[in-house]
Formats: structure tokens, sequence, C-alpha cells
């Protein structure tokens, strides 16, 4: 079934109707057109429109805006047509967007149903000055306040899967700035985004387009403002009052505390109405943010006094040096502990997935160094837990792995497996490998099909089960045991949401370095609860080495092989 066409209208010209007569040459097509408050001559287009089999068309009373006239029609769509449909597309009345790259759009829907899919134009050639330059300065802005890359930001053409509609119906903005918290929105939900190239037209300038350059762009950029204006405010009033209060107390710890108290409710109050816009219950999240506040005012006091006793620096710059150090841990606290988006809140189609073909050519370069560390501790552990002889390790997900060399190296009699999906990282191993009779590469997917019994002495990953949903990494988990011996062991690595990893890793989504778009950190009790439900935990720790920090977890097989793959694995 192909997904009906939204398309949104005010003060229309011809190639509305021109559009909505070329989309109807496919019989099976369903469109929803919003009136979005014309007057004057439209009427007549709109009443040709309605006349048209399968066109649905719904009306404003008054002007407003293209926001609400998309959730208009997303209402339309979840309550009246049929369940079928995997989403819609959306496209602009003004002829920017052609019927054959909205069936192509449309296509991506449809083989990917999960994902937010934009049509994005390539801004080639004689584009109106105030499109090119619309357009460049919101990509900009977009990546440094999202951390993700898009080649067109003000598209109107896209592909919205189901689930994300119901989610954006809560969302307040009714004009042209609304397109941007969708973007923003599915960034933050860790929606794939996928971006379908298609034309660019611009017709008679791009005369028939209602966006008004100041206003319009004035409102859409307040969407980006508001992330920035809650710190920056904050900030100010933070650093203010704790200036006045030491000039007359000379006590740090008073100081910081009045501070605190004055900027954090202010901060409290922006950050749940105006930068994570959080509907849930207010009691739980205060009395979270003010732990998170107690917590961070005794970090704050620590560095200062420390900065001032040991460096000999002014109270007032080792108060601006220790409150910048704190800002990122304090902005991504924030955001997954206080004014968590969970997933019943929307957000539930799939993260956009890995490029393990990427990964496995070109580590970023800090991998070298954190992979050492993780090294030492397979090593370690292997040396204290593994009964002797060990004959075959497994390394599940250890395409071009980063361990090989070090554990064939220390144990050259054993055999040494691997099982991942990806062909050109196993490639990349075996092009490494000295001792081809000792490597044996497995091209598999572990939650396809069941693993392979190997009696596997020593089965381990790092980085591997962080990237499924609760119930695949279960499933996971329960493959490491499947392939181990009894009495095997077994090793699982992965990140865990502490602080530190999450200050970490938005720093570098807000940088563009981000690649591991569907890892999913993991809580040490969930990881070792399941690993417990097929044999003896013997360590369990977090790695604080890395900064982005992992868990490591040993355990002994004692349900292992048949027996692991024979138990319903639960969730993690």
């Amino acid at each position: 079934m192909k997904p009906p066409v939204i398309i949104p209208a005010y003060q229309p010209g011809p190639e509305l109707e021109k559009l909505v007569r070329a989309l109807r040459s496919d019989p099976g097509r369903e469109l929803i057109i919003v009136d979005d408050g014309s007057t004057g001559d439209s009427a007549a287009v709109f009443a040709a429109l309605a006349a048209l089999p399968n066109v649905h068309l719904l009306r404003h009373a008054a002007n407003l805006g293209k926001g609400q006239a998309l959730k208009t029609a997303f209402n339309y769509f979840l309550t009246s047509m049929s369940p079928e449909y995997p989403g819609v597309v959306t496209a602009d009345s003004d002829g920017q967007h052609l019927p054959e790259d909205i069936e192509k759009v449309g296509q991506a829907l449809l083989k990917k149903p999960s994902a937010l899919s934009l049509g994005i134009r390539a801004f080639k050639g004689p584009i109106p000055a105030r499109s090119l330059l619309g357009n460049s300065l919101t990509r900009l802005v977009f990546r440094v306040f999202s951390g993700r890359p898009l080649r067109d930001t003000q598209t109107g053409l896209r592909a919205i899967p189901r689930d994300f509609m119901k989610e954006l119906l809560k969302v307040p903005p009714q004009g042209y700035e609304f397109e941007l918290e969708m973007l923003l929105l599915a960034v933050r939900s860790r929606l794939e985004i996928k971006e379908i190239p298609i034309k660019t037209v611009y017709l008679g300038n791009n005369e028939h387009s209602h966006f008004n350059p100041l206003w319009d762009s004035l409102r859409v950029y307040f969407v980006f403002l508001r992330f920035a204006a809650s710190s920056i405010l904050s900030a100010i009033v933070d650093y203010a009052v704790f200036s006045a209060v030491y000039l007359f107390s000379s006590k740090i710890f008073l100081s910081i505390a009045a501070a605190r108290l004055l900027a954090g409710a202010l901060n409290f109050t922006l950050g749940k109405n105006l930068v994570f816009r959080s509907r849930r219950e207010l009691l739980p999240e205060l009395v979270k943010y003010a732990a998170l506040v107690a917590f961070l005012m005794s970090v704050s006091y620590g560095l200062v006094t420390s900065i001032v006793i040991f460096l000999g620096i002014n109270v007032y710059l080792a108060k601006l040096i220790a409150e910048t150090g704190l800002f990122l841990a304090s902005f991504a606290a924030q955001d997954i502990l206080v004014f968590p988006h969970h997933e019943d809140e929307g957000g539930t189609a799939a993260p956009r997935p890995t490029d393990w073909d990427r990964y496995y050519a070109a580590p970023a370069s800090p991998a070298r160094f954190t992979r050492k560390i993780t090294e030492r501790l397979f090593l370690t552990a292997i040396d204290k837990y593994a009964a002797r002889p060990i004959t075959r390790f497994c390394e599940l997900g250890g395409a071009n792995s980063c361990f090989y060399s070090a554990i064939s190296e220390t144990y050259p009699g054993a055999l040494y497996t691997v099982i991942d999906n990806n062909r050109r990282g196993l490639e990349l191993l075996r092009e490494r490998c000295k001792v081809p009779e000792k490597l044996e590469l497995r091209r598999d997917d572990i939650l396809a099909s069941p693993p392979p019994a190997l009696n596997a002495d020593i089965v381990f990953s790092a980085g591997l089960i962080e990237h499924f949903s609760p119930k695949q990494t279960a499933r996971a988990i329960q493959a490491h045991f499947a392939c181990a011996r009894p009495g095997g062991l077994v090793i699982i690595s992965f990140p865990t949401p502490t602080w530190l990893y999450t200050a970490v890793r938005k720093a570098a989504e807000l940088l563009g370095l981000w690649i591991f778009f569907d890892e999913r950190p993991l809580a040490l009790a969930a990881v070792e609860k399941e690993m417990a439900r097929y044999g003896e935990i013997l360590s369990s720790g977090i790695n604080w080495k890395i900064i982005l920090t992992q868990g490591f977890i040993a355990a002994r097989a004692s349900a292992a092989g048949s027996a692991a793959a024979a138990l319903e694995p639960g969730e993690a």
C-alpha cells in the first residue's frame, strides 16, 4: 500500500491542482489536502480537488500555520485511515516537489517504515538567495545544537513513520518552525533519518512561498535559541549571585550554595518547559533535579577550593574554570536523569544503524588507546578465571578484531573463532592474520539463527550487545553461553550510562563525531542479572579508565551450549 500524501496549502496557485492530478494518476494513492484558512479565489481550487476520488479535504477556519496544518492531517490519518499504512509523505503545495520525487520518498518509507526519510535538495545552479542563505544557516546551527549533520533541514518532502506522528501531535509550534522541531525530536529520540536525493525546483524565484524571511526565520531560530538561552541565563545568574555573596561573606561554600539555589530554580523551570519540554509529573523531576544540584554543588565546591589552594588562582576565575568543566555533565545529567525521553513517550522507531563498514575500515583515533585498556582487562580476567588448557576462543561481533593479535600471541596454540555478519570486517581480519590455520571466521548473525555449538573455553565480546533492543540484547547474551562449553568463561564488555559517558557522548554528538547512533548504554545490574541466568558471576564492575565508561562482567558458564540455547531469554 502506497503511503498517503499530505499537502498543507494556504492561498495556493495552480501548481497545487496540477500536482494533485499528477499524483491521482496512481488510482491506489490517497491524498490529504489541508486548506489552512485560504480565502478568495482559492475556494474554486479546493472545490475542484474535493470532487476527486481518494482526496480528503480538511479545512481550517483561519490560517493557523503550516505546523498546525500538518498536525491536523496527522490526526486525521491516525484516526480515520487504514492502520495498514506505515506512515505518510508530506509535500509542499507550491510545485517544488515533483511527483516522481514524492514517489521516491514514499518508497523509502515502505522499505524502512521505522525511519524518517527526507527529500534532500542539491542546492546547485540558480537558487533564490533567501532560500540558499536560510538553508545554509539553518544546517550549520542545526548541526551545532543537535550534533547531527543534515544536508537539507528545511525540506517539506518527508516520509514520516506512523508511531512518530503520535509524538509529533504533542509538539506545540504551529508555523514553519514545526518542521525544525520535528528534526530535533527525531535526533533526540535517536530515530533513524534517511536522506533521499531529489531534484531542486524553484518556480518563479520561489514567489509562491508564504515563508516570511524575517518573521518566520526568527521563529525558526528561536527553536535553537531556547536550547542555549537556558544555560547561558542560568550561568549568568549563578556567577552573579556567587560573586555578590562572596564579596560580602568571603565564604566559598555559602556563595556556591546561594548561587545554586537561585540559578537552579531558574534552570529547572526553563529546562522543563523550554529545552527538554518534559510532560512528566513535577515532583519526581524536582526531587531528581534537587539531588543533581546538591551533587554538582559539592563537586563545584571541591573544584573551586582545590583550584584556589593548589593553583593559587583568584576565586572568581576559579569559579569560572570549575563551572565550565561542569557544564556538559550538568546538561547530560538533566537530559538522561531529570527530563528523560523514554521510549513510551514516542521514538519507538529504530534509531539510525551504525555504519560498521566505515568503523572497521577506519576506527577512531582514541580507539587505539581505549582498546589497549580493555585488552588488558580481558587478558587479566582470562588469566585469573579460565580453566586450563585453553584450546578455543570465540569472539562475537569481532570482525577486524582489535583483540585478536594480543590473545593469539599470548595463547598461540588455541583456535580463535570470530562470529560476525559484517563481510568487510571479516576480510580485513583475514588479511591481518599471520597463522591462518588458527583463525576461524564465521559470517553469521547470532540473532537470526541459533549460534553454533562450539564448546569454546572462552567466549567474549566488546561493544556488541548494546546495539540491539532489550530483548535482542538478552538473546545476544544468551548466544555467548550457547557458544561456550560447560564451565567455560564468558566475558562481556559494554557501555554504561554513567555521567561521564553521557557527557562525553553529548560532546561528540554536538561536534558531529558520534557514529554509533544505535548504541544503547546498558545498566550494569541489568546485564549482570541476565548473565546470572546462565552461570556464576565471577566479577562485575565499571571500567572508568575509558571515558566512554564500560561495564565489564566475567561469568562461569553452567548452562552452556544447547542447555543455554534452550532457555527463554529475558530483557537487558
